[in-house]
């Protein structure tokens, strides 16, 4: 069954001139931030009847976030103290006795009491009204989160694009929600507006989004992988530890001079500037045409020496492959046989060369000096299968001359060969 609402803007009653008192609806793993519209599953029996109350006293709900997401039963307690005033667009009840309802946001509200009703949360709130940002950094971070927004939709499927209409709305900088508690933490690590941080998680999700969806235009390969710093340094075994640092300067032009000043400061670092960077992007490019030319001459030395241990086995077993001849072996029974020693020979060959990599990587990443700077290697059956059929099929290319060889030798002169 639907339901419409039509006046979600409705003041409630509060205590306060600018108070109001609207049932409260805890979120899991999602903050709901103004002019966003989201569909929610809800399945708690308190959220349910918060959903009701909104819909029969047509006055909204505030959508917060839990603190944590593993809370089944949330106190007051574990819900932050800022969320969102929603409206409900659409409510419908599932078979299961889930309801499925699409909510907007409209303004964000400091929480300063939540009351349990038994039957369901309500709280009384205080709207925050929307402050005038401003800044040539938060402004160049719209642009790019808006035309990488862009570059996603268009290349995203029909089913996706709704739910990616979510940036467009985010890039807007009025939009941004925050959570009182974390204001403190952010502030000391960002300065006084953290719109900034929320402005570059939503173009990191982006960049990843682009990569998945082949937004080649804006993003080409990208190497990154975005993970917490305590997950970094754990994986990495670098306690306490940083591998790099970026710095943003108010007067870019300045990039070198500042470069010089930190190393004479701090002797134990080496600074690079984005010229550097560049430099350093061209010689990473320049090594990785190298190493595909070295791949190459790899693959063509290991078909010669494969055709060379094969023709030398050939020579070295003429007169047994006359004496078989001579038996009434067939041309095409020699070149089998010929052929089978050889991918057999390319096959332990192979399976030797994995197991010295595989040992010989778990080896430098294991050594104490130099090794904390790698990751541990992990290998898939499905890579070590290529490794083995591009092996094996080498070493039939390397074996088709000896074999075609063998199979042309007369009986009487192989008999005859010594």
């Amino acid at each position: 069954m639907f339901f419409k609402n039509s006046n979600s803007d409705a003041p409630a009653e509060g205590s306060g001139p600018n108070r109001k008192t609207l049932p409260l609806l805890p979120l899991r793993d999602m903050i709901m931030f103004p002019h966003m519209v989201q569909p929610l599953f809800v399945g708690r029996e308190k959220s349910i009847n918060a959903l009701e109350e909104a819909m029969n006293t047509d006055k909204g709900i505030l959508l917060v976030a839990q603190r944590s997401a593993k809370t089944n039963d949330p106190t007051p307690d574990d819900n932050f103290k800022v969320g969102t005033i929603g409206a409900i667009i659409q409510l419908l009840r599932l078979p299961d006795g889930t309801v499925k309802v699409l909510v907007e946001g409209s303004q964000r509200a400091r929480i300063h009491q939540i009351t349990d009703e038994t039957t369901h949360f309500t709280c009384e709130l205080t709207p925050i009204a929307a402050e005038a940002t401003a800044g040539a950094e938060l402004e160049a971070l719209r642009r790019e989160t808006e035309q990488l927004q862009r570059a996603v939709l268009a290349q995203a499927p029909p089913a996706d694009r709704q739910r990616l209409d979510v940036y467009r709305r985010i890039s807007r900088c009025d939009s941004l929600a925050t959570i009182a508690e974390l204001q403190k933490d952010i502030t000391d690590a960002f300065g006084e507006n953290p719109r900034p941080l929320v402005m570059l998680f939503a173009l990191t999700e982006l960049r990843l989004l682009a990569a998945h969806y082949g937004v080649e235009s804006i993003i080409r390969k990208p190497p990154d992988v975005v993970l917490t710093l305590r997950d970094a340094q754990t994986l990495l075994g670098w306690r306490r530890q940083i591998s790099m640092l970026n710095i943003r300067l108010v007067d870019p032009a300045r990039a070198s001079e500042m470069g010089r000043i930190l190393e004479a400061q701090f002797t134990d670092i080496a600074v690079s500037t984005p010229s550097s960077f560049v430099e350093r992007a061209q010689d990473f490019a320049t090594l990785n045409a190298m190493t595909s030319v070295l791949v190459a001459l790899t693959m063509v030395v290991g078909g010669v020496v494969m055709t060379n241990a094969v023709l030398m086995s050939v020579f070295e077993r003429t007169q047994e492959i006359g004496v078989l001849r001579a038996l009434g072996w067939r041309r095409r029974r020699v070149l089998g046989m010929v052929l089978a020693e050889a991918v057999v020979l390319s096959l332990l060959s192979s399976a030797l060369g994995v197991v010295l990599g595989v040992g010989l990587g778990q080896l430098i990443a294991a050594e104490p000096t130099y090794g904390r700077h790698f990751l541990i290697p992990s290998y898939s059956w499905g890579l070590v299968g290529q490794v083995v059929l591009l092996a094996v099929a080498l070493g039939a290319l390397g074996g088709l001359y000896p074999a075609w060889r063998a199979t042309g030798l007369r009986p009487i002169e192989a008999l005859r060969y010594e």
